[in-house]
């Protein structure tokens, strides 16, 4: 009588080809270099990091005040881009101060010196406005923005193009932080202080479409800025 019992079918691996053992060695490697190649890059421009303002920092001993757009509450402290030229790679700005709550308590005993510079890491991109600009502290924010003894008007040149790429097709960068350097004394009761920051602003923060101004309680003014960017 015949077994009715069916046999187990045995599990058949495809047959080995040259085009198999190919694909077995290649995707590895290929993966292996996906995830190499970024870490190697990445690795490499931090090892090389742009220190913003460099050379104006070295021997200073005192300390240097490192934030953004609102570390600064002796004063208001206000900078944005009037115009950045993608073409000629020139970039003007507008940069100012004026008075706050704090100002007259602490006796600013000189005028605020600022310089400004565009820089990235990943690009290896430092550019900087050639002098400082020194300007009064303005009583109003008005007044700031309408004479000249209170903005600066700097400009940088030989920006790169946004957006900038990088050297592999998935790096890419399309907003450059601002830097600004900015110095001023203080006097209270006698014992006067230097202050020295550097502040980091954000593509969003220095891109501004245009400037007014809210005529609010006691007659005081405060500044609308409308976003503008690309």
């Amino acid at each position: 009588m015949k077994d009715k019992t069916k046999s187990k079918k045995k599990l058949r691996l495809p047959k080995r080809s040259l085009l198999l053992y190919i694909l077995l060695i290649t995707i590895p490697v290929v993966v292996f270099f996906l995830i190499w190649i970024p870490v190697m890059y990445v690795n490499l421009y931090n090892e090389n990091k742009v220190i913003p303002f460099e050379t104006d920092i070295s021997g200073i001993t005192d300390e240097i005040i490192y934030g953004d757009k609102n570390t600064i509450t002796d004063f208001t402290f206000f900078v944005y881009c009037e115009k950045y030229n993608n073409s000629t790679g020139n970039a003007t700005f507008r940069a100012t101060s004026f008075k706050n709550e704090n100002t007259d308590a602490l006796n600013i005993s000189n005028t605020v010196s600022f310089k400004l510079g565009l820089c990235t890491s990943w690009v290896k991109t430092a550019i900087y406005s050639s002098n400082y600009s020194t300007r009064r502290v303005a009583n109003t924010p008005k007044e700031a923005f309408n004479s000249s003894t209170y903005y600066g008007a700097p400009t940088l040149s030989g920006l790169p193009s946004l957006p900038k790429k990088g050297g592999l097709p998935f790096v890419q960068i399309d907003e450059l932080p601002l830097y600004v350097y900015v110095q001023y004394t203080t006097d209270v009761r006698g014992t006067k202080t230097v202050k020295r920051y550097i502040l980091k602003y954000e593509y969003e923060d220095y891109i501004i479409g245009s400037i007014t101004f809210d005529k609010g309680t006691n007659d005081e003014y405060t500044v609308v800025a409308t976003q503008g960017g690309k």
